[in-house]
């Protein structure tokens, strides 16, 4: 990445872990105006069984991967969002029966409920950063509509309503059996990773605020638990007027 940071403009660089990050200083001139939620806003949420999989009774090894994104999303003036339509995902399982010979799998569309509340608290004269940020996600996640298989014989599919509460399922089970969606739970409180500001003209600056994090879970199923790792990225990106340099 290559920023031009005129001196005029008091800018300073620096290098945190091999990536360059620009900030600017919060002078009068370059404290930017309106909401500090504004711009456009994106989510990536994975979660995966660790490699070689995980022991369950009756199914071992067993694997399991989740991941979901959302493209653009706005956070409101108040710093709250709430929304559960995604731009891409899927949930993947697949494993072997135990005691036994035979695989299974089973191939879903991701479902994912989001909402959280963003603060951005003013920071003295002279800080680093003009705010001082937060964020809260909460997430809630599940397989929707999909197909499964297994090697023993025997397939079907899950067919999930528009509200994502009910799923029926169809194929080797017997007839169509239709059952609450189980969602999983995530709750993240996070901190700005990293901020790059770039300036795009002499009196614009893009500002780009990552939050992300990776910690070991686990999920709760009716045969047990089963350990995973989930990873969350979160971006903001706006861009901020400047006064004019006189």
């Amino acid at each position: 990445m290559i920023c031009r940071c005129p001196n005029q403009m008091g800018l300073r660089v620096a290098a945190l872990a091999g990536l360059l990050v620009v900030s600017a200083a919060p002078s009068p001139a370059q404290q930017p105006a309106g909401n500090p939620f504004d711009g456009e806003w994106t989510l990536t949420f994975d979660v995966n069984t660790p490699p070689g999989g995980v022991t369950l009774p009756y199914n071992s090894p067993y694997h399991m991967h989740f991941h979901a994104s959302k493209r653009s999303f706005q956070v409101k003036a108040d710093g709250t969002f709430a929304w559960r339509e995604m731009d891409d995902g899927s949930l993947k399982i697949n494993g072997s029966y135990n005691p036994g010979p035979g695989t299974f799998w089973e191939s879903h569309q991701p479902l994912l409920k989001a909402g959280g509340t963003a603060t951005a608290t003013p920071t003295p004269p002279g800080s680093p950063q003009p705010y001082d940020r937060s964020l809260k996600v909460h997430l809630d996640y599940s397989g929707g509509n999909g197909a499964y298989a297994g090697s023993l014989g025997g397939s079907g599919a899950y067919i999930v309503d528009a509200a994502g509460e009910q799923m029926t399922v169809t194929g080797v089970w017997g007839p169509p059996t239709t059952l609450p969606v189980t969602y999983w739970q995530a709750k993240w409180k996070l901190k700005p990773a990293r901020i790059v500001r770039e300036e795009i003209s002499p009196d614009e600056i893009r500002e780009t605020t990552t939050y992300e994090g990776s910690r070991p879970a686990e999920i709760p199923t009716n045969i047990g638990k089963y350990k995973v790792t989930e990873r969350i990225e979160v971006k903001q990106v706006r861009n901020l007027g400047l006064v004019p340099r006189g």
